[in-house]
């Protein structure tokens, strides 16, 4: 939920921004603070591990940069597979927490 929720809010307020509809951003990083919260407590108590951490912080910088008015204008597929990449780099971060 850490890393879903808030990439689904992120992904359609980053679609209305390219569609030209006022979207502010704060849900989302409001979300995607919320969900780090979560997990740094989770970490803290070893019931998740430290990259858990480090994942949600990177998609917190994701969401600032790609909701701030200087980001690139891109195709929605980009954010597709950009989200997919992120994914997949929280993945690879949580198993390597988990196999340290």
């Amino acid at each position: 939920m850490a890393r879903a929720a808030p990439a689904i809010i992120y992904v359609r307020l980053r679609l209305r921004c390219m569609r030209g509809v006022a979207a502010p951003g704060g849900p989302a990083i409001l979300t995607h603070v919320a969900g780090l919260l979560a997990v740094a407590g989770l970490a803290a108590v070893r019931l998740a591990p430290a990259t858990a951490a480090v994942a949600l912080v990177i998609l917190l910088g994701r969401a600032v940069y790609g909701l701030s008015p200087g980001r690139p204008s891109v195709q929605p597929a980009v954010i597709g597979k950009q989200e997919l990449a992120f994914g997949v780099l929280t993945i690879v971060l949580l198993a390597v927490g988990y196999l340290a």
